[in-house]
């Protein structure tokens, strides 16, 4: 799992917990700037494919849906996560705080980011 391989690395891995209606947990319970806060980077594990819905396309196939529950999710934990980093950026510093963003995919093309938008 890709949390093995992080602790395997040397790090310290923290699921953060994804609630839906069904969970013990609501949202109410946690704030997921509170974790954006305490983090030093943000891994996000691979799944369904991402939902056509979530960059304004519709499936081309039932089977090709994704889950857009969770591409909403992850989409609020990474502005968490950058809005943290912005917030933690020293009132000296100057320039571009934000020097690197990584994503990877192995079964699709790669993806140009535009780190000045983050």
């Amino acid at each position: 799992s890709v949390g093995h391989w992080l602790l395997r690395g040397g790090a310290l891995a923290v699921m953060i917990p994804a609630v839906d209606s069904q969970s013990l947990t609501t949202r109410a319970d946690f704030k997921l700037r509170q974790y954006a806060e305490a983090l030093d980077a943000l891994v996000l594990q691979g799944g369904n494919d991402v939902a056509p819905q979530s960059y304004g396309e519709q499936p081309m196939r039932p089977e090709w849906a994704g889950d857009p529950v969770r591409d909403r999710y992850e989409i609020e934990l990474i502005r968490a996560f950058v809005d943290a980093v912005n917030r933690a950026k020293p009132a000296g510093s100057k320039g571009t705080y934000i020097k690197k963003v990584s994503l990877a995919s192995t079964q699709g093309p790669g993806l140009k980011l535009n780190t000045g938008a983050l």
